[in-house]
C-alpha cells in the first residue's frame, strides 16, 4: 500500500502541535506495516535545510499552482525522515511559506491574515506534487483543517484525471476549537464556482468557508485522536463547535482513535533530560529528580515530603486555566507547592497568565510560574511533581497527561475526551486504577478530587502503587 500524509507540521521539523508528533509516529511506524509512505508539507523559513539535509529536486520542473490572479510557483525539495527510508517532500512556496511564524506572527501573535491562500495553496500543491514526482497513492492522509481543500480538490477539480481517480481520503482533525474559517472570497483563490457556497452546504458554516466542515463531509473516512471525544462531539454542541450534523453524516465512517506517545523519547529509565532516571520497577529516582526540581525552581530540597501539584497546559479556558485559577486560594492554605507550566499556544488568554504570574510574585514561597520553559526542564518539571492535574472542559486529545502518567505523576482530571480514555480512577477501580477523575466542569468539583488525591498522597504505600501502575501502562502508538 502507499499513502502518504499532508500536514502542516511534523516533527523534528516543527513541533508546535500534536499533529506534528502524530506525523512523525506515522512516517516511522507505518513502513513496519508495508506501506510505503511519504510526507508533504509546508518548507517554512524557520526549517533548517542543512541540519536536516533538505536538497531541492533538480529533476522535478517547478510546481505551478493556478490560484487567483495567475499562476503561483512553486519547488519541491526533499530529504529522507531521520533514522528512515521514507521520503519527506517539502513544498518551497516563499510567498507563502517562508517567513517566521508557521501560521501565526511571533512578534503579534496575531495569525497570518492570508492564511486562508497559503493552505488553498499548499492542498493543491501537493496534489500536483504527487503528479510530478509519479508518485499515486491508495490514500491521503489530511491533518486537520489546514489540508481539509484537498479532499475537495480531489472530488471536485481532479475527479476527471485518470491519475486522482483512485485516490481515497482520510481526514484526521484535533480539536474543533479551530476549524479554519475563511471570507468566502477565498472561493475564487480556491478556483471553486460560487454555487459551491451556501447555506448548510459542505463549504458553508455562519457565512464563512469552513475548512474543517469541507474536510468531514468530502473524505471517505473521517477520524480524531480520542475515542471518548468522538463520541461526545456527535452529542453535544457544546463538544462539537457546531458541526455535530457534519459529523453525525459520516458516522458509519468516523472513527476515534487514541494519540501515542514516543517511548524513546519520554523515557523515564533513558531520558538524558532528568539527572536521575528511574522506573516502574525501580522508582527512587523520581524523589531524586523532585529535589533537583525544587532546587532549580526556587525552593528547598528539605521540602521534598511536600507534594507538588503541577498544571501543565495552556491559558484558555477550555483546558480549565480558570478553574484552576478559582481554587488556587483554598490550595494556599494547604502545605504544598503548585507549578504552572504554560504551555505556547496562539490561542492563550494574556489576563489568566497575567493572573497567574501576579500570583507566582505574590506567594513566591508556594506558587512557581514557567512561561514556555525549555524541554530540559519539562522534563524534569513532569518528572519531579506529584501530582498533574487536568482540569478540562472537553480534551479533544492531549499527550501531556500521558507523559505524566509515564514519568509517575499522578493525574486528576475531568473525565471527558482523551482525559476519559487514558486515566482509570482510582476510586471507581481500586485494582486497576492509577488517577482521579471528576464529572462535572466545576471549581468545587476539582478541589474535591484534589482533596482525596491528597489524602492518598500521605498514604505511601497506596501512593507509590498507584504511582508504579501508572507508569506500566503502555502509551505506545
Amino acid at each position: 500500500m502507499r499513502a502518504i500524509i499532508a500536514t502542516t507540521e511534523c516533527v523534528p521539523f516543527t513541533d508546535s502541535s500534536p499533529m506534528a508528533e502524530l506525523a512523525g509516529a506515522m512516517v516511522r511506524l507505518l513502513p513496519q506495516f508495508d506501506i510505503e509512505v511519504k510526507v508533504f508539507m509546508p518548507l517554512y523559513g524557520t526549517i533548517d535545510n542543512k541540519k536536516y539535509g533538505i536538497e531541492k529536486i533538480e529533476r522535478i520542473p517547478p510546481l505551478r499552482v493556478p490560484m487567483l490572479g495567475g499562476t503561483k510557483i512553486g519547488e519541491l525539495f526533499l530529504t529522507r525522515y531521520p533514522g528512515t527510508e521514507s521520503e519527506v517532500c517539502f513544498i518551497k512556496g516563499p510567498q507563502y511559506f517562508d517567513r517566521n511564524g508557521l501560521d501565526t506572527d511571533p512578534l503579534t501573535g496575531i495569525k497570518f491574515s492570508d492564511n486562508g491562500d497559503r493552505y488553498a495553496f499548499l492542498g493543491k500543491a501537493v496534489l500536483i506534487s504527487l503528479f510530478n514526482v509519479n508518485f499515486q497513492p491508495h490514500l491521503i492522509h489530511c491533518l486537520d483543517y489546514y489540508t481539509g481543500l484537498i479532499p475537495a480538490y480531489l472530488r471536485l477539480t481532479y475527479h476527471e484525471d485518470s491519475f486522482y481517480n483512485n485516490i481515497a481520503c482520510l481526514f484526521t482533525f484535533h480539536s474543533l476549537v479551530e476549524q479554519g474559517e475563511f471570507s468566502p472570497r477565498l472561493l475564487d483563490t480556491m478556483g471553486m464556482g460560487k454555487d459551491q457556497f451556501f447555506p448548510g452546504g459542505s463549504f458553508e458554516r455562519d457565512g464563512k468557508i469552513n475548512f474543517t466542515k469541507i474536510g468531514i463531509e468530502y473524505s471517505d473516512i473521517v477520524s480524531n485522536l480520542s475515542q471518548t471525544y468522538a463520541l461526545e462531539v456527535m452529542e453535544d454542541p457544546t463538544y462539537s463547535q457546531g458541526l455535530e450534523n457534519s459529523l453525525k453524516m459520516v458516522s458509519n465512517r468516523f472513527f476515534g482513535i487514541p494519540s501515542g506517545i514516543d517511548e524513546l523519547k519520554w523515557d523515564p529509565q533513558t531520558d538524558s533530560a532528568l539527572p536521575f532516571n528511574y522506573s516502574a520497577q525501580d522508582p527512587f529516582g523520581k524523589k531524586l529528580c523532585k529535589g533537583e526540581l525544587l532546587e532549580k525552581i526556587g525552593f528547598s530540597r528539605d521540602e521534598a515530603l511536600v507534594p507538588i501539584i503541577c498544571y501543565c497546559g495552556e491559558m484558555v479556558t477550555y483546558q480549565g486555566a480558570e478553574l484552576f485559577l478559582e481554587i488556587i486560594p483554598k490550595l494556599l492554605k494547604k502545605d504544598l507547592k503548585i507549578l504552572i507550566i504554560e504551555e505556547k499556544s496562539a490561542l492563550s488568554n494574556p489576563e489568566i497568565e497575567a493572573f497567574y504570574a501576579i500570583l507566582a510574585r505574590k506567594y513566591p514561597q508556594k506558587t512557581v510560574f514557567l512561561k514556555e520553559p525549555e524541554e530540559p526542564l519539562l522534563h524534569l518539571a513532569l518528572a519531579g511533581s506529584d501530582i498533574a492535574v487536568f482540569p478540562w472542559l472537553f480534551a479533544p486529545s492531549g499527550i501531556q497527561q500521558l507523559y505524566c502518567i509515564r514519568y509517575g505523576t499522578v493525574p486528576i482530571a475531568r473525565k471527558t475526551g482523551s482525559l476519559a480514555d487514558a486515566i482509570i480512577d482510582y476510586n471507581e477501580d481500586p485494582q486497576n486504577g492509577f488517577g482521579f477523575t471528576f464529572p462535572k466542569f466545576s471549581a468545587l468539583d476539582l478541589f474535591d478530587s484534589i482533596e482525596i488525591a491528597l489524602k492518598t498522597y500521605y498514604q505511601p504505600q497506596v501512593w507509590d502503587t498507584l504511582v508504579k501502575r501508572g507508569m506500566a501502562q503502555d502509551f505506545s502508538w
